[in-house]
């Protein structure tokens, strides 16, 4: 399979959710350095292959909260409609806290110097003890840890990492939680920015494409490297 025969190409998490046309000078040129695409591809299938009904709807919950502090929309209901699937309860109680979390960014305080300037206060998420009590304590510290990483990078400290212990992350889970939380980081900026410098050179092809991501949102887990059209 040749990477420059369009009707042959195997769609990646990235070009489903960006709805960039096949035939676009973006995708054309994509395919000629498809490093970027299938690392994240390759993450996409390691982080939400092969796992338990328990492990999946924790980690689409954990990916749909940290996926709309990032602000994609298109991103942000992919997983949405992933979790909504297996647990609508849940997703839209994760919907309701991460809209409530997702303020710009980042925040955070550097160590004296002449970064100081750029010091920037601002809230940390924690659960509500009503809210705990439905996500669970598990949960609950998974999203506080990606609110922190997210938005207040510069904060990060062994602190954050006891708080995840105490919730019952062990830590051979932490680096896996992490790597979730950082594929998010770099799925929804790649997405967004295809989408916008694909339609900026082809404004006409918006609509259509919008139309396209809207119809392969199905409600259920799509396996990553699917041909589509």
């Amino acid at each position: 399979m040749s990477r420059h025969d369009a009707s042959l190409h195997l769609l990646t998490i990235a070009e489903r959710l960006a709805g960039l046309p096949q035939t676009s000078p973006v995708a054309r040129a994509l395919r000629n350095r498809p490093e970027l695409l299938d690392g994240l591809e390759a993450s996409y299938r390691a982080l939400f292959e092969n796992l338990t009904p328990a492990q999946g709807r924790e980690r689409l919950a954990i990916a749909l909260f940290t996926a709309s502090l990032h602000g994609d929309e298109v991103v942000t209901d992919h997983f949405h409609q992933l979790l909504a699937a297996q647990d609508n309860a849940l997703a839209r109680l994760v919907a309701l806290e991460a809209a409530n979390a997702a303020l710009p960014g980042p925040y955070g305080t550097w160590p004296p110097g002449p970064l100081s300037a750029e010091d920037l206060d601002g809230p940390v998420w924690r659960a509500d003890p009503e809210i705990q009590d439905l996500l669970g304590h598990r949960l609950a510290a998974a999203f506080a840890h990606a609110h922190l990483i997210t938005l207040h990078p510069r904060d990060a400290s062994e602190e954050a990492l006891q708080a995840l212990a105490e919730a019952g992350w062990t830590p051979d889970e932490i680096p896996g939680l992490n790597g979730l939380i950082a594929f998010l980081g770099a799925l929804s900026p790649v997405v967004a920015g295809l989408r916008a410098y694909a339609f900026a050179r082809q404004p006409h092809l918006l609509a259509g494409a919008a139309a396209l991501a809207a119809s392969k949102q199905t409600g259920q887990f799509q396996r990553p490297g699917r041909a589509y059209g």
